[in-house]
């Protein structure tokens, strides 16, 4: 769980220096209108262009994404979200989930931590094509499902009991593994499906969440 933490902590100091930014600008407000009117004043527009683009940009400047009341969820897609935008992979992500998950954090994050491992590292093999990672989570009931999309360079290979890491050469890969684990304790279904057509490798988890176990 270090790497966990070590995400947390960067997550929220984003969060505290976004904060820390937005409340300076609007200490700073009194200044940018006197330097606006001035600007006016003597009619130099291009100038108070140049200044109210720098400062558009300065507050738009974007900060870390909410996509969900799950602080492990938000932590972990902004985590990869920014190596995806590092290595040029377009990131889409779509939490559709009210309340909470109902299945503990830490087997939350085991099954997004290796889905998100394994979907960047199929991304990085790509030399030449588009880049994508898409995932949706959503809850219906008690169903929790969890859905990602990624594309490949075609270079999956498949064995008796599933797919294999190309970080392997036998038996099949460890994350997978594990989710399939988590998976089994919730009386849930993992399954990952290879498009060849396509060259997107789906993967798909469901889970029956505790707290509705017995509705």
């Amino acid at each position: 769980m270090d790497k966990l933490a070590q995400m947390q902590q960067s997550y929220y100091r984003v969060l505290e220096e976004k904060a820390k930014g937005v409340e300076a600008t609007r200490h700073d407000l009194r200044h940018h209108y006197l330097i606006i009117g001035r600007f006016i004043k003597d009619r130099q527009y291009a100038e108070l262009e140049a200044y109210l683009a720098e400062s558009i940009a300065a507050i738009e400047e974007p900060g870390p994404e909410i996509y969900c009341a799950n602080n492990i969820v938000n932590v972990l897609a902004n985590h990869y979200g920014r190596i995806a935008e590092q290595n040029r992979i377009h990131f889409e992500m779509r939490c559709d989930l009210e309340g909470e998950f109902g299945i503990p954090d830490v087997e939350i994050c085991g099954i997004l931590s290796n889905l998100f491992e394994n979907a960047v590292e199929a991304c990085l093999r790509i030399e030449t094509g588009q880049r994508f990672i898409r995932v949706a989570i959503t809850k219906v009931g008690s169903l929790l499902t969890i859905r990602f999309w990624n594309s490949s360079d075609g270079q999956v290979r498949k064995t008796e009991n599933g797919f294999l890491s190309s970080k392997r050469t036998s038996g099949s890969g460890y994350g997978l593994e594990s989710v399939r684990a988590i998976v089994g304790k919730h009386n849930g279904e993992a399954r990952f499906l290879w498009n060849e057509a396509d060259r997107v490798f789906d993967s798909v988890v469901i889970l029956v969440a505790k707290n509705t176990l017995h509705m």
